[in-house]
């Protein structure tokens, strides 16, 4: 056992991902980052946008350290997608409009 988790260690951290970070943590900030470069928006603007320094996201990006809710939302309505789907709760990146 303690090589499989010698092994799963090391894969996170060639990852950047850290084993204690939750797995929604994991995936809204991947889908975050990948919103972002789809928009073609730096980390920096990022960072100036959520009033936070360029260190700061690329923590969060790498998912060294969670997005806030508030962050959460703010990414939202700049990248014009959905909480949900950055949460990791719909697939589909586009807002859908639900009746």
């Amino acid at each position: 056992y303690v090589i499989v988790y010698e092994v799963i260690c090391f894969i996170a951290l060639k990852m950047r991902i850290f084993i204690h970070m939750k797995y929604k943590d994991i995936v809204t900030a991947y889908r975050i980052d990948e919103q972002r470069k789809q928009n073609k928006l730096t980390q920096e603007y990022l960072a100036h946008y959520l009033g936070v320094t360029q260190a700061s996201i690329s923590r969060k990006l790498a998912g060294k350290a969670p997005f806030t809710s508030p962050e959460v939302k703010s990414c939202a309505l700049l990248l014009h997608t959905s909480t949900d789907y950055l949460l990791g709760l719909q697939e589909s990146a586009s807002r859908e409009v639900v009746a």
